[in-house]
């Protein structure tokens, strides 16, 4: 039987985590002759995956995204046919990791004195990575608020909750770190607003009803209502 030589390519090559990435081999006669008919069994990493038969044009190819960070050996060994010869044909691929973007929320927003509120941060893989990204996010809020750390949850967000913040406009931030197959990215700086908190005003009289002459207490109770919490301070002007 005639020999036969196998090539295996990849495309694109190196790649990053979560990409697709085509492996195609080819065979060729040594000597010019009929196209290779058979199948080329593919091979990453020591480990068989796939056997694929040969198209008409004497290639086969094998389609992953699979593949983890680092370096791979890649092998296609062609079976031989009734004219050929088995071959094989050797690789790498290299893959690296994926970039990320990181976006902070505010729920709700904005919120009023003494509510609790959430801070979610997104981590989404930059195309054409893919994936779910893991690791922790770091969550700074303004000079006067909390610095909290979450981890990534499989939906690919994190978030804490706090309250405390003061009345006005705080920016915020949150740092993912990364993990072994992506990298770490920040959000931009976010506006968080904090509206003073509305109130209830309640008035009583003692005794009521009074005789003329007599002493009356008046007493107002200030409140917060709907989700404020904490004490109300300041004063009260009664008129009447």
């Amino acid at each position: 039987m005639a020999s036969s030589t196998t090539t295996v390519t990849s495309a694109p090559d190196p790649s990053v985590f979560g990409q697709s990435v085509t492996f195609t081999a080819t065979v060729q006669p040594e000597v010019a002759g009929p196209t290779p008919t058979g199948s080329v069994e593919f091979v990453v990493d020591s480990t068989p995956v796939v056997t694929v038969p040969l198209d008409m044009s004497g290639q086969a190819q094998y389609v992953t995204s699979d593949l983890e960070v680092g370096l791979h050996g890649v092998e296609a060994n062609y079976s031989g046919d009734a004219e050929y010869d088995p071959s094989t044909g050797a690789d790498t691929q290299e893959v690296t990791l994926s970039n990320t973007t990181t976006t902070l929320s505010f729920a709700p927003e904005p919120s009023v004195c003494g509510e609790t509120v959430t801070a979610t941060a997104q981590v989404t893989p930059v195309p054409p990575g893919a994936g779910t990204p893991t690791g922790l996010v770091s969550f700074i809020v303004s000079d006067d608020g909390p610095v909290l750390t979450a981890p990534v949850a499989i939906n690919g967000q994190a978030q804490v909750s706090f309250s405390g913040l003061d009345v006005g406009l705080h920016q915020a931030a949150a740092f993912y770190t990364g993990d072994a197959d992506f990298n770490g990215s920040n959000s931009p700086l976010t506006l968080h607003v904090v509206n003073p908190a509305p109130v209830s005003v309640t008035v009583s009289v003692v005794p009521d009803p009074s005789v003329c002459g007599q002493t009356v207490t008046l007493c107002a109770t200030v409140a917060p209502v709907s989700s404020g919490v904490g004490n109300p301070s300041g004063s009260v002007t009664f008129t009447g």
